[in-house]
């Protein structure tokens, strides 16, 4: 395992989300948990561009399939800024997990970041939002985006306003 990979094990362990990559709702749960934790703070190093269901790296995915499987070797630990960031991070990804369908809601909720922190459209502008997520192919509604923006800022990863 390489330094990146080893820090994303970490990242999942801390954070008790299942470091498998057996099925698509697995892969695109791991993409946006990762997508989601860097934009608290967690330095992962990983470059996201938009894909069919959002934000996506292809090294995420790379060092998901080489790393994952192993143990992590002795003596890593993620240093106490990162660790600090998941303590906080760990209740909104739980929460998440714990709703109807958590893939969606992670697609939704890091699509509507994504939009926002690339400039596609600014977060009070949510018509905009649900336009843009419309023309990228998304089903989610203007409700939807609002509900996604609202928890975005009631989390931290946007200012409201």
């Amino acid at each position: 395992m390489n330094r990146r990979q080893i820090a994303l094990k970490l990242v999942l362990d801390a954070l008790g989300v299942p470091a498998t990559m057996t099925s698509f709702d697995e892969r695109l749960a791991l993409q946006k948990t990762i997508y989601l934790a860097q934009q608290v703070g967690v330095p992962l190093g990983y470059q996201f561009s938009w894909y069919l269901r959002g934000p996506y790296s292809k090294d995420l995915t790379s060092d998901a399939y080489a790393g994952l499987g192993t143990q992590t070797p002795e003596g890593w630990n993620l240093g106490p800024s990162a660790g600090a960031k998941l303590e906080r991070f760990r209740p909104f990804i739980n929460s998440v997990r714990l709703q109807p369908n958590p893939v969606r809601e992670l697609e939704k909720l890091a699509s509507v970041l994504f939009v926002i922190k690339t400039g596609q459209a600014p977060e009070k502008d949510t018509a905009k939002i649900a336009a843009r997520m419309k023309a990228a192919g998304k089903d989610f509604d203007q409700r939807e985006v609002d509900g996604a923006v609202k928890i975005l800022q009631e989390n931290g990863f946007l200012s409201g306003t």
